[in-house]
């Protein structure tokens, strides 16, 4: 067991884009490679996919990160696809 005492730190999800916005839904649905797939409400992505200017930071009042969104039209772009 590491120190962390068994927890986890997975990388922050995005929620794939809902059917109110067809177009970024689609575009990620591309990046992606998927083909003949529709995402559910619960599929996300790691932010691991996503560049650093895909984000807006919010920062609290000691200068801390406290959010990191998405911003509207961030396309996941960061993939090690097989050649």
């Amino acid at each position: 067991m590491n120190k962390n005492y068994g927890w986890v730190f997975l990388p922050p999800r995005s929620r794939f884009p809902t059917d109110k916005m067809p177009v970024q839904r689609k575009n990620w649905i591309r990046a992606c490679r998927y083909v003949n797939w529709e995402p559910k409400s619960a599929n996300v992505l790691c932010s691991d996919h996503f560049e650093p200017h895909c984000y807006s930071v919010y920062v609290g009042e000691r200068g801390e990160q406290t959010r990191r969104l998405n911003k509207w039209n961030a396309v996941p772009t960061l993939f090690d696809f097989p050649k």
